[in-house]
Parts: structure tokens; sequence; C-alpha cells
């Protein structure tokens, strides 16, 4: 009988909450919201991707004081007024750079 190639079978996809200190990747721009005081917050949720593409141009990295966002992509996004939740479902952003220029 056939067998599918390994490379072949879609894995589940990680979310932010799952990757550790140190590790690197990529989310979506609707994955970061922004409050009423210009603080930065990435949902728990948000699947991740290990590579950058055209749907997912923020890289994320875990450090040991947080999560630091390097957008690769200009955009401009809308402050969210009634942000519920914000503990329970979104982590806070320690830091924020703009890197048009990079690849990676």
């Amino acid at each position: 009988m056939a067998k599918l190639p390994e490379a072949l079978i879609k894995r589940p996809t990680s979310t932010l909450q799952e990757i550790e200190v140190g590790e690197t990747v990529f989310v979506e721009i609707t994955d970061l919201r922004v409050n009423a005081e210009r603080d930065c917050f990435l949902r728990r949720e948000a699947p991740v991707k290990h590579e950058k593409d055209i749907l997912h141009p923020m890289r994320v990295t875990r450090e040991n004081d947080g999560f630091h966002v390097a957008l690769f992509s200009p955009w401009q996004w809308t402050i969210t007024d009634n942000f519920k939740d914000v503990a329970k479902d979104w982590f806070p952003v320690a830091s924020f750079v703009e890197s048009y220029d990079e690849e990676k």
C-alpha cells in the first residue's frame, strides 16, 4: 500500500503562547492590538509561522523580559478603546520596532 510522504502531512499549528524563551516566530498583523495609551499586546492564541511570508510580516522573539516585535511591512493600527480581558487573552509587548529593510 502507498504511504504519503511525511512532509505532506499537515501538523497542528503552534500558537504564540507555546513558544519558548529564545524562540523567534512570525505572526499576522491582526494578532497585535494597541490600547488608548499606545501599549501593544499580542494575542496568546495567535497561530505562528517559522518563516516570514506576506501574511505573517511581524517577527516575534520571546526573551526573558517578554515579547519583542519587529514589523517588516508598513501598517497602521486603530486604537482599541474597549480592550477587555487583556491579562487573560493578550501578552504585553516588551519592545516594538519597524524594520522595513530587513528580511529576517
